[in-house]
């Protein structure tokens, strides 16, 4: 079960991590996107990139 934020469409997990990056999710996305050059089979770091994009409204 997904529970969502008041007038949101963010999970609270999601809304969590936005929160954690201090308001500038740009600088964890580029380290995001570096892991991803570095090891482009990672799951993990592919699911925080497409997180870190439909955040920032990014369509790549």
């Amino acid at each position: 079960m997904t529970v969502h934020a008041p007038n949101s469409p963010l999970p609270y997990g999601i809304r969590s991590l936005y929160d954690m990056m201090d308001g500038n999710p740009g600088a964890g996305y580029a380290t995001t996107v570096q892991g991803l050059r570095k090891n482009p089979n990672d799951t993990l770091l592919n699911s925080l990139a497409i997180v870190y994009e439909y955040m920032m409204g990014q369509k790549e």
